[in-house]
């Protein structure tokens, strides 16, 4: 999935918004008590022109790493801590 991201998107927009996601993710993974890190706003400026404007299947990366699209404009993490821990490295 994230080979497709980067063969779909600038270097540039690929770092940025890679980076982000990372950041997304650390925090959650750091620091798991945080209800904050447990979800994100879609519609957050940062979020939709840095990581969800990336083509290739961002959004099935997010997916993959255990946040779920809930219909109230978030991804909320639902998965396994110890997935999440494997792919933020």
């Amino acid at each position: 999935m994230t080979q497709s991201v980067v063969q779909n998107n600038t270097d540039e927009a690929c770092f940025e918004g890679l980076t982000l996601l990372a950041k997304l993710v650390e925090n959650k993974v750091k620091t798991p008590e945080e209800a904050k890190f447990n979800r994100f706003k879609r519609s957050n400026p940062k979020i939709a022109s840095k990581i969800l404007s990336l083509k290739g299947g961002v959004n099935d990366l997010i997916l993959a790493m255990g946040f779920e699209a809930t219909d109230d404009d978030f991804y909320n993490f639902t998965g396994d801590l110890a997935v999440l821990k494997k792919a933020w490295k």
